[in-house]
């Protein structure tokens, strides 16, 4: 599911099965029907305001990850359909953390990319540009302008 249309051939690209535009009314019944088992992974800007949407299209053993807070800081959930379908729930926060959690955010990513729930890099439709230390200012004028996406990475050399 996405906000914007515009996203929907990188999503596709980089291994989404299904695309749904969020502003859609109908967008939960269109995963329902597109993903008749369920979707495996959710990678969601807004959980609290789609938590009990996505509670009810995950498949058994799914994971939910969140990277934002849009429609609300807060969400019920059902403990009992997350433990009956051993649905996992991540969340990724970058800002103003120690240098100790970013290591462990990183590892977050890294074992979402191991299991294949997410392609990155040129022919998966998400490129990613790369930015050593010396190259910081550089880098962050990129992704202020939105000439990549926001796809920049800096490096610790």
């Amino acid at each position: 599911m996405t906000a914007q249309e515009s996203k929907r051939e990188a999503l596709l690209a980089a291994g989404a099965d299904v695309v749904v535009a969020r502003g859609q009314s109908d967008y939960e019944q269109q995963l329902v029907d597109a993903l008749t088992d369920g979707a495996d992974v959710i990678v969601d800007v807004a959980p609290g305001a789609n938590m009990e949407s996505n509670l009810r299209v995950t498949a058994p053993q799914a994971t939910i990850s969140h990277y934002g807070r849009e429609g609300g800081d807060e969400a019920l959930m059902n403990f009992k359909v997350l433990q009956y379908r051993n649905i996992e729930i991540r969340g990724l926060r970058t800002v103003d953390l120690s240098q100790e959690l970013r290591s462990i955010e990183a590892r977050v990513v890294l074992k979402t990319l191991a299991d294949g729930a997410l392609s990155i890099g040129e022919g998966s439709g998400l490129p990613v540009h790369v930015f050593d230390m010396g190259e910081i200012a550089e880098a962050h004028r990129q992704v202020e302008s939105g000439e990549h996406g926001n796809t920049v990475v800096r490096t610790a050399s």
